[in-house]
């Protein structure tokens, strides 16, 4: 289950970075096929559900997917605060103090989930949501209200089933949840081909797309089972410092995650609620575009977060500092070309996306294209930071950009354009990046690899 421990040789150093690279590589593999398969549902979905259930009904199942990546914050940020300690613990061969934190992790996220079920059911049920969907007819906001109750019960769903993807990619084991994402994505274009004569409704597309998208996690929970991972007995001894750690860490990564979602993804709930579902729609579709661009990136650089930190913990600075300057360089280099190649593509990808059904918007797109870059490279900062445990210097860049971003993204789209959106986060973005780094980041990397400030 685990590797062997180190004996401070440099043979041992050698074995080790390369297995780092082997499971890196194996992750980048596999979940170059699961986008792929993800990217491939996303649009075959997209061009069956605008001739389905029209524009606005789009709109309003694009906002609600967009809700769950808001809503996984309330798992107090307890996945991503996983990664580090499984990454530590596999490394020492800890066995039992493995056990212990996954259990703790996925049982507190179980009732999590479920509290965070019966509350948005309630919601679903009770509010008034006519601010959410602006403009929206009557109808659709009765087809709105549907959607959510299901929502609610794969939000459940989600949050202990994200974590437990989390926790194999602590463990360097993220391909199992790529290959397992690849099948169920391959599954949901089967049925939506097979069943292409039969229109679904809004609900019926949050099923066919995020309810399957819940069965990797269903089926990964049970590898973990298997591999005895999961031990209620475990938690007899040493629960409570794991329990401080958990939410200790947690708590950073839930203000990180808080804060990204407010500054970077509330993009598509500020479209809506203050521009109508007709533009967010427009938006949707120029933020999937450029998906060809960075989710690539991400894939590649996803797994380094726990390699960093299980290199970090057995001292291998040398490593850690090599692959963050590959990494850091590739990344901006190379979504900068892609990214310019999807502003000369976008006309084609456009069509593809929205079937002719939505309006072309190029001061959109070029603005997509700036921020995606700057994003990718951003991303690729984060996994090193994460792996380091440097969150605080994160937080400080988040808080900045979330003070300053919000209000200027809203008088934009109420004022100039929801095109705009883009080019303000970019600016706001590099300038508070700068800021912080001046300050704090600069010195906390160079003593986390050992290098002059």
């Amino acid at each position: 289950m685990m590797t062997a421990p180190a004996d401070g040789t440099a043979g041992e150093a050698l074995m080790r970075a390369a297995e780092r690279r082997r499971r890196v590589l194996l992750s980048i593999t596999s979940n170059v096929g699961a986008r792929v398969a993800s990217f491939a549902v996303i649009l075959v979905a997209s061009r069956f559900a605008l001739a389905d259930i029209g524009t606005e009904r789009f709109g309003i199942w694009m906002t609600i997917a967009s809700l769950l990546s808001v809503l996984n914050l309330l798992d107090f940020g307890i996945g991503n605060g996983l990664v580090v300690p499984v990454a530590g613990r596999v490394g020492r061969n800890d066995v039992a103090g493995l056990q212990r934190i996954v259990t703790l992790g996925l049982l507190t996220t179980l009732v999590i989930g479920a509290i965070a079920a019966l509350l948005l059911v309630a919601a679903a049920l009770y509010a008034d949501w006519r601010w959410l969907f602006k403009s929206a007819s009557s109808g659709a906001l009765v087809e709105a209200g549907q959607a959510l109750l299901v929502f609610a019960t794969l939000l459940g769903l989600s949050l202990p089933l994200q974590t437990v993807h989390r926790i194999l990619a602590g463990m360097q084991r993220a391909y199992l949840s790529h290959f397992l994402s690849l099948g169920c994505s391959t599954l949901s274009l089967i049925v939506l081909f097979a069943t292409q004569s039969q229109k679904f409704d809004l609900v019926g597309y949050i099923l066919l797309t995020l309810g399957i998208a819940q069965l990797p996690g269903l089926i990964a929970l049970g590898f973990l089972a298997r591999e005895g991972l999961i031990r209620p007995a475990a938690l007899r001894c040493g629960a409570g410092g794991d329990f401080r750690l958990m939410f200790s860490a947690g708590g950073l990564f839930l203000a990180l995650q808080f804060g990204a979602l407010i500054g970077w993804g509330s993009d598509q709930i500020l479209v809506s609620a203050l521009s109508g579902p007709a533009d967010a729609a427009v938006y949707a579709v120029g933020a999937r575009i450029f998906m060809l661009v960075s989710i690539p990136f991400y894939i590649i650089n996803a797994p380094l977060w726990a390699a960093y930190a299980e290199a970090l913990d057995r001292g291998d600075r040398e490593y850690a500092r090599r692959t963050l300057r590959i990494s850091l360089l590739a990344t901006l280099g190379g979504a900068t070309m892609f990214g310019l190649a999807m502003v000369l593509a976008s006309p084609v990808l456009w069509q593809l996306f929205s079937g002719g059904a939505l309006r072309y918007d190029r001061v959109l797109i070029w603005g997509l294209a700036i921020w995606t870059a700057i994003d990718c490279a951003a991303n690729a900062l984060a996994m090193f930071l994460n792996g380091a445990h440097l969150l605080k210097e994160q937080l400080w860049t988040v808080v900045v950009f979330v003070l300053l971003s919000i209000p200027l993204k809203a008088w934009v789209i109420v004022n100039i354009s929801f095109s705009m959106i883009p080019f303000v986060t970019a600016v706001i973005y590099l300038g508070t990046l700068a800021i912080v780094y001046a300050f704090t980041l600069r010195r906390s990397i160079a003593r986390v690899l050992s290098v002059p400030a």
